[in-house]
Formats: structure tokens, sequence, C-alpha cells
């Protein structure tokens, strides 16, 4: 079992129950069962498109769909044969814009999101009197055609890691640095393809055959590539070849030192001669190379600052442009004067009509205020020495008693004047009566 039939048996659309319909020549269900025609080609489009993404079909290519003889036989199995109408789920994902024509995609000039009325009008059209649309026979649609779902899936990594690089030198790359670093496990056809569609619709950068310049996070398109780009996506490649050198030759001395070792313990005095000679070589070399290296560090410094100034300039500037507007709006310093003038004479109009309000309110004799607060307190404070005089009364046994014997005697004296008047008043009653 070839290692693309495992992986589409094990996807998750390629259940056992559904192998005979996906195994089958379904065509005809466009007509007598759309939406089973439809579910048929989507699960075919996905697993091939998910294969190609992760290398599992022929060749090297993972955002590039290679259709012939070698995938259809590659996917045969034992108990449902051959894919009989795969020719059918390519010309539908043509159809759909899910694959690409390679050719076509790398000519057009206009981006593949352009929407076009007179093309869809045209398609429309073509496909209403069957020049349109998947193939009658079942052969298969051989050609190459680009998954743009893996193109878009890697150009969004791509932008996603270039969103954190804000500086020029950063930014800009020769094809093969830019392969290196950022797309070291695709082909050299995968790389053309992902460049050409950052550059024409995604406008994530721009690309000149050579040179890559993406755009700066404060940039809504790249801006074009010059001699000044080139210069820079030269150094950086010379930068990282010496680096490379350098590692080399370090390589090679410590090797030519152990061999040179190996041969004086063996008494072999031509090879550890031989291996010494080597080192010196290497060590001339690398001595070269290294020094070398530090001056195109140091170009590759001064052009970074030089950069980084441009920036700054250019971001004053914007700020300076921005100051500006803004100070017109105000209207200058006369304008503020004029307003700060207006204010204090409004705040005065407000304080002015406060004053008036206030003394139109119901005038307070002062000195009736005072004679009343006076005799409040001395009001209280006698209250306060009466209570204070008969608390110190009630402490004493003998005034207790006094006043209680007081109290009872003239109770008694009371009861005793009462007592004549009623007799007098009973007298009158009796003669009343008789």
């Amino acid at each position: 079992m070839s290692e693309l039939l495992l992986f589409v048996l094990e996807h998750e659309q390629f259940r056992r129950a559904r192998l005979p319909s996906l195994y089958s020549d379904f065509r005809n269900l466009k007509i007598t069962n759309p939406n089973g025609f439809y579910a048929n080609i989507a699960a075919w489009t996905a697993v091939l498109s998910e294969a190609c993404k992760a290398g599992k079909l022929p060749g090297e290519d993972k955002l590039v769909l290679n259709s012939n003889e070698q995938l259809v036989s590659a996917v045969q199995t034992r108990d449902w044969g051959r894919p009989l109408a795969l020719g059918a789920v390519v010309a539908e994902a043509v159809y759909s814009k899910d694959f690409y024509p390679l050719d076509a995609f790398m000519s057009q000039q206009a981006s593949i999101y352009q929407w076009s009325y007179a093309g869809t009008a045209l398609n429309w059209g073509l496909e209403r009197i069957g020049l349109r649309g998947p193939p009658a026979g079942r052969g298969v649609m051989s050609g190459k055609f680009v998954v743009v779902k893996n193109v878009e899936d890697r150009a969004k990594e791509v932008t996603r890691i270039m969103a954190s690089r804000s500086s020029l030198t950063e930014r800009i790359f020769t094809a093969d640095l830019f392969a290196t670093e950022l797309a070291p496990d695709l082909s050299a056809t995968d790389l053309r393809v992902l460049l050409r569609h950052l550059s024409r619709d995604s406008a994530a950068c721009a690309y000149d055959g050579f040179t890559v310049k993406f755009k700066a996070p404060t940039e809504t398109a790249p801006e074009e590539i010059t001699e000044t780009d080139n210069t820079i996506a030269h150094l950086k490649s010379l930068l990282k070849s010496l680096t490379a050198r350098v590692d080399t030759l370090s390589a090679d001395i410590v090797t030519c030192t152990a061999r040179a070792q190996a041969a004086a313990a063996q008494s072999n005095r031509p090879v550890a001669l031989a291996a010494l000679k080597s080192r010196k070589t290497a060590e001339a070399a690398l001595h070269h190379q290294i020094k070398a290296l530090g001056q195109v560090e140091e170009v590759m410094t001064s052009i970074q600052t030089a950069a980084g100034n441009i920036e700054l300039v250019r971001i004053l500037e914007r700020s300076s442009k921005v100051l500006s507007g803004l100070n017109r709006e105000i209207g200058g310093v006369e304008r503020v004067d004029e307003i700060m003038e207006g204010l204090r004479q409004e705040t005065d109009n407000v304080e002015e009509v406060n004053r008036v309000l206030a003394e139109a309110g119901t005038e307070v004799d002062e000195a009736e205020v005072e004679d009343e607060l006076e005799a409040l307190m001395k009001e209280t404070e006698e209250k306060e020495h009466a209570d204070k005089v008969k608390e110190q009364l009630q402490e004493i046994p003998f005034v207790s008693e006094m006043e209680r014997k007081l109290s009872a005697t003239l109770e008694s004296l009371k009861l005793d004047a009462d007592k004549p008047a009623e007799e007098e008043e009973k007298k009158k009653e009796e003669v009343h009566a008789s």
C-alpha cells in the first residue's frame, strides 16, 4: 500500500461505507443526485489538497498537484480499483478555483481574486451550453495545478513571521535567501508559486525575479524595488555565504589538526606534514574570510542605521504634518486668546448673576439673631444649673426627708381647706330639697 493510499483511507471523509461511491464513476450523480455528486467532489478535493500539503503525493511539490496516471495508480485499491471519476474531481476543482492551472497562475497579471463580470457571464454561458465543466470521458485531466488553499496557508505563515520585522534590511531577501530562511521545505516550483502569490495576490511583497522586498508593518502596499534594495539583498546573500565559509574552514582546521595528530602518533611524517600544511592554508583562508565578514557586517550595520534614520525622518515628517493640520484646526494663538477672553467674560457674567440672585433674597437682621442666640444659651445654662442643684439635694438624706414631710403637710392642709366648702355645699343641697 502506497503512502498516499494509506493517507487517503485514514482521512475522515473516506469512511469505508463511502469508498464504493467515491471510487465509482459518479459523474452521472451531477444530474440524478447533485448533493451526492458534490459531496464526493469535496471529499476528493480535500484529501488531495491535504495530501499535497503533507508531501504525500508523488513528487516533491507541496503547493502544486501533478495530475497524471501516476497519481491515479497511487490511490488504486485492491477492493475498489482505480478512482474512475478523478478527472471530474480535478475539473470541478479547477472550475471552482480550488485548483489553478500552473501555467495560467504564473502568467496571469491580475490577482486570482479579482472578479470579472464578463468572465463570470462567459463561464455561465459556456456551462449552460455544455462547453464548460468536467470532461465527458473517464480520462485523467493531466497537468500541474496550484492548490490555492495550500498556497494561502503558507503565505499567511510567511506574512505572520514578517509582521515582526520592521527594519529595511530585515525585510529584503534574495530569492535563494528567502527559500533558505522562510521556505526551506518547498521545491523550486513551490517557491515560484509562493512568491508569485505573495507579490500579486496578497500584496505582501515586491518581487522582481531576484530581490524580495516585504512591505513595512505601517505600509498598506509594498514599495517598488530600488537599486539600494538590490544592493542590500546582495550584501545579505554575501554575508550568509561568508558565514557558511567561515564555519566550513573552522571545521576543516579541526579535521586537519586531528589528522596531523593521528599521523604523528603513528610516526607517519609525510601525512602529518600534509595535514599541517592543509591546516595552515585553511587558517590563512579563515583569517581572510573573517576579515571580509567583518567588513560586510560593518557595512550592513551602517546601512541598517541609515535605514532607521530614514524611517525616523519619515515619521517626524508625518508627525509635523499632523501637528500642522491640528494647528490649522485650532486657528493659531490669536484664536486661542479670543476663546480664553470669551471664557473669562462668560465666567464673570455667571458670577455677576449669582451675586444679583444672592442680593435679591430675604435680608436677615444679624442683631436679632445674636439676641436669640444669647437667650437660648442663657435658658440652657439655667436649666442645667437647676438640674444640677436638684441632683445635689437628692444626694442629702435629711433634705430628702424634709421634702417628703413638707409634701405630706401640704397635702393635709389642702384636704382640710376643702372640707368646709364641701359641708357648706351639702347644707345648701338639703335646704333646697326641703
